[in-house]
């Protein structure tokens, strides 16, 4: 069997449950937890507050991909469903190469007065070395190419994460196209398989536009649900402690607890995207705790 890992980033300038102190598990027992998705979604947030997780995460792809079962694929989308509307930015794969491309040429805010670090000895055709330099970007992405590739202000995971379900389900319910966002056309079009592991990556929290500021998740879960694709979700986010959210930011209490909502209900894991001071922590080791069985 082929399996397919999604990963969704937010698009924007985490857990177990709301209240908890530090993210972890939701609380499922094992065999509740998504133990062989078909699909490896990341759902990515790609405001400019990103680029240093985004960053972090391309560089630690090879940990992930070992951590996955060797047929499994990874997908990337964004946050920003007027630009993408759930399409994913490339080719399901299980290349940590092409997934850093993917991510840091398609689906990263580098503002244009961003200057990464040099590396004048990289020859294009280097491998990416210990950080995301300026050669390796305009090698790979093209002269420049890899700027302004910035998201909405408003990071619509749960929506984003739903379109990306209708485009995989050819069966999708009326629901898929209600809000002008995804055409017809394209429901069905993309080969998931039958089960997503869906990843929200993000420091900010949910704005979903089918919802206002409810910390409850059902609308989103329920439509999830009535797809034709087991789908379960978890979360690399901030922290919440006392229901409040830790690191200072614009990631708003509610817009966080709804995503961890999604997780509990669907039997997901979550993570902190923050480590010490709340500095942007080790992407890659926090999507690899939450992909553990």
């Amino acid at each position: 069997m082929r399996y397919v890992v999604v990963l969704s980033f937010l698009v924007g300038c985490i857990g177990g449950s709301a209240s908890d102190t530090t993210p972890q598990d939701s609380g499922a027992s094992a065999d509740t937890g998504p133990a062989s998705p078909a699909t490896l979604l990341l759902v990515v947030d790609t405001s400019d507050s990103m680029g240093q997780s985004a960053m972090s995460l391309a560089l630690g792809f090879d940990d992930v991909v070992a951590a996955l079962p060797a047929d499994t694929l990874v997908a990337i989308t964004t946050m920003d469903v007027d630009a993408h509307a759930g399409d994913l930015v490339g080719p399901p794969t299980n290349d940590p190469v092409a997934l850093a491309t993917q991510l840091m040429c398609e689906a990263t805010c580098f503002r244009k007065d961003y200057t990464p670090p040099s590396d004048p000895t990289h020859v294009c055709g280097d491998p990416l070395g210990p950080e995301v330099t300026l050669e390796w970007l305009d090698c790979t992405c093209g002269a420049y190419a890899w700027q302004e590739n910035c998201g909405s202000a408003l990071e619509e995971g749960l929506e984003a994460l739903w379109l990306a379900t209708c485009r995989a389900d050819a069966a999708a319910p009326l629901t898929c196209t209600d809000n002008g966002l995804l055409d017809p056309a394209d429901v069905g079009t993309l080969d998931l398989g039958t089960s997503v592991h869906a990843v929200l990556f993000s420091d900010e929290g949910d704005s979903s536009r089918r919802m206002d500021r409810e910390e409850d998740a059902g609308v989103y879960v329920d439509l999830l649900a009535s797809s034709g694709i087991d789908v379960t979700v978890s979360a690399v986010l901030p922290a919440l402690s006392k229901g409040a959210v830790v690191c200072p930011g614009t990631a708003t209490d509610w817009g966080v607890k709804r995503y961890l909502d999604a997780v509990e209900q669907t039997g997901g894991a979550s993570a902190d995207i923050y480590g010490d001071y709340c500095v942007p922590g080790d992407a890659a080791a926090a999507l690899v705790s939450v992909l553990a069985p």
